[in-house]
């Protein structure tokens, strides 16, 4: 019980931090289709994002995996490695201090450290924030080295992010609500962005996502952001900077051109939290479970599809994180990954630890937990 307590504290405090998302919910892992057997040693907690450098993938759920940047089918599913942290925790009777957020260049991996301690009321309050570098080719064995001029707390150090580029990936730090790029462990450079690579709101301390479009990098307040070679996808989901609470949005705006304005939209059937694509289609992480909607050769989105697999249902509820491995590819050729979390309070939820965090779909296989 104690282990469910600290996670649901943790989730509140980084809701506090304006980086995840908010929900009160029910059993997320209900319904399977097709009676596929859910394994639940898979890695759990919050896990917002994965990120890719060099030959390697790496995750965060407070903290560090990573394994091989290869398919499934060749090295299966449960093979993320537990890496060296470049943090260290506290006691078992409060948060840890952790890892909450990655991101990444073609160099280097990039950790988004939080530390906690105890305030005179008994409650954990994140006093204080670092980024932290590591060459990716160093893989299993990472060193992590501060990044110079990181160290702070909120808002001084917010997020850090990348452009979700296959090459030429830059990642980026907001800092004292400017946008910062990451350079290893030197000082971050401040970035002036023009409303022309904007998506929504132009407010540097607001951004905290970035995608690279025709060789350039658009930034952006919203959650769900990506783009190929025709269009740039996302919808308006974001924190609300005077609530700090999540504003979700179930329309999907695609764009050539983001400073003449969106090309066409689309209504899903939920709020959209998180966003990829594969050749065929968009793929997305929504309020109500998993969803994906069919592009033309246009590259268009143009219908909802239901799932030929147990990913209808295979998540009933908030889905926080979506990855697919080669975006080059039809889905049904190309691995696929999500995660979900608890954002209230666990005593309030049907589901427990075991049931939250990383799952995997190999190319044309079905969906389960996935892990170490």
């Amino acid at each position: 019980m104690k282990r469910n307590r600290l996670v649901a504290i943790v989730s509140a405090i980084s809701l506090t931090a304006g980086i995840l998302f908010t929900s009160c919910h029910d059993n997320i892992y209900a319904l399977i289709e097709k009676e596929v057997a859910i394994d639940n040693s898979g890695l759990n907690g919050d896990i917002s994002r994965i990120v890719r450098s060099g030959n390697h993938l790496f995750l965060a759920n407070g903290r560090v995996y990573g394994k091989e940047n290869k398919p499934l089918s060749q090295i299966g599913r449960g093979n993320w490695k537990s890496l060296s942290m470049p943090v260290s925790g506290s006691s078992d009777f409060n948060v840890s201090n952790r890892v909450d957020w990655l991101a990444a260049d073609d160099t280097y991996v990039y950790a988004l450290a939080s530390f906690y301690e105890e305030d005179d009321n008994g409650a954990n309050d994140n006093y204080k924030r670092q980024v932290y570098a590591a060459d990716a080719s160093d893989f299993p064995a990472l060193k992590w080295q501060l990044v110079e001029g990181t160290t702070g707390n909120i808002p001084h150090t917010k997020i850090i992010f990348d452009n979700q580029a296959s090459s030429g990936r830059n990642a980026y730090v907001t800092l004292n609500g400017k946008v910062c790029k990451l350079s290893g462990t030197t000082a971050p450079t401040p970035e002036t962005i023009s409303s022309t690579y904007c998506i929504g709101d132009t407010t540097s301390s607001a951004i905290m996502n970035c995608v690279k479009f025709k060789g350039k990098d658009y930034f952006s307040k919203y959650y769900a952001l990506t783009a190929n070679d025709t269009f740039i996808y996302y919808t308006e989901t974001y924190t609300s900077g005077s609530t700090n609470s999540a504003n979700y949005a179930d329309t999907i705006y695609y764009t050539d051109n983001p400073s003449a304005g969106t090309t066409g939209n689309f209504n899903t059937h939920s709020g959209v939290l998180c966003l990829t694509l594969t050749k065929d289609y968009l793929f997305y992480g929504t309020t109500g479970g998993l969803e994906r909607t069919l592009l033309d050769a246009e590259k268009k989105p143009i219908a909802v599809h239901s799932f030929g697999n147990n990913g209808n249902s295979v998540i009933s509820e908030h889905v926080y994180m979506v990855y697919a491995y080669d975006q080059n590819e039809p889905m049904a050729n190309t691995d696929l990954y999500c995660a979900s979390t608890i954002y209230a309070s666990i005593s309030s939820s049907s589901d427990s630890y075991e049931n939250i965090g990383l799952y995997a779909c190999p190319a044309g296989s079905d969906w389960n937990r996935d892990g170490d």
